[in-house]
């Protein structure tokens, strides 16, 4: 039984060679072309020697590349995915610069096809084929794919193999496939997060101390989750009427002027 050979087309000798010596910003080279287009010269960066191409004056060695930023999300020190004409790609953001194709399952465009192995099908499918046979765990509330345990309930191998672990804010208990944060002090946090980003579009300081009372009122009244949820759309109501505030909440009629009856229909909660 022969094996199949993958075809590369090789950039410098425009020929189909099966084993590819060199990938160079999105480009491939067989051994002869290496050989005959990548030279043994100083790196700019460094000083250090390394085989660098022969008409690329600006070119760096291999270990200045791993030190450069990814292009798309700006981290550094990450394991790199992809080497483009423009630069640096760690391995997380490369699924991006991957040709969009269909899914061999659904027909769906993807940049992220992959094969399962566990439905021994060799299809290349979309991340929802992917996991189109995840369940919600009981445990964690989280989508993975479910395994039972020695009692037959079914839960993700996380929260069946490891023990439950607290919570870093609260100390409470939580399930072992749940994140860091239980989900009141979560969406707590996400709250105030949102709230810091928020208060940075007020220049009154008047105005920021009572929209820190009105956020702090609607976690009470609504819970976290849902304050966090709102937080957004609320803050239009203390944007519009910014130039009404002066050293204190603006009186009904200031208000019924700057957003009409429908407006204060719309900022209920924020009225209340």
């Amino acid at each position: 039984m022969t094996e199949n050979v993958i075809e590369h087309d090789c950039h410098g000798c425009n020929q189909s060679v099966s084993f590819i010596k060199k990938r160079y910003k999105g480009k491939k080279y067989c051994s002869t072309c290496y050989a005959r287009n990548f030279k043994k010269r100083l790196c700019p960066s460094c000083g250090d020697f390394a085989r660098l191409p022969r008409d690329d004056e600006q070119a760096i060695c291999n270990e200045c590349i791993k030190k450069q930023p990814c292009i798309r999300c700006n981290q550094t020190n990450k394991p790199i995915g992809k080497l483009t004409e423009y630069g640096v790609v760690c391995n997380s953001c490369s699924v991006y610069f991957r040709p969009i194709e269909p899914c061999e399952r659904c027909g769906t465009p993807s940049q992220k096809l992959t094969r399962i192995s566990r439905f021994n099908d060799d299809l290349r499918v979309c991340p929802k084929c992917a996991t189109r046979d995840y369940e919600t765990c009981p445990s964690c509330q989280k989508h993975r794919l479910l395994e039972s345990d020695t009692s037959g309930q079914r839960t993700c191998k996380k929260c069946r193999d490891k023990p439950q672990k607290s919570c870093k804010a609260c100390h409470c208990m939580i399930a072992a496939g749940c994140a860091d944060l239980c989900d009141d002090c979560y969406w707590h946090q996400n709250l105030w997060n949102k709230f810091d980003q928020n208060q940075k579009v007020f220049e009154s300081s008047d105005l920021k101390q009572q929209y820190e009372n009105y956020i702090g009122w609607l976690e009470k009244k609504v819970g976290s989750h849902k304050a966090a949820l709102y937080i957004n759309k609320h803050t239009h109501f203390f944007m519009k009427t910014e130039i009404d505030w002066n050293q204190s909440v603006p009186t009904p009629k200031q208000l019924l002027v700057r957003l009409r009856s429908s407006g204060l229909r719309k900022f209920e909660l924020v009225m209340l």
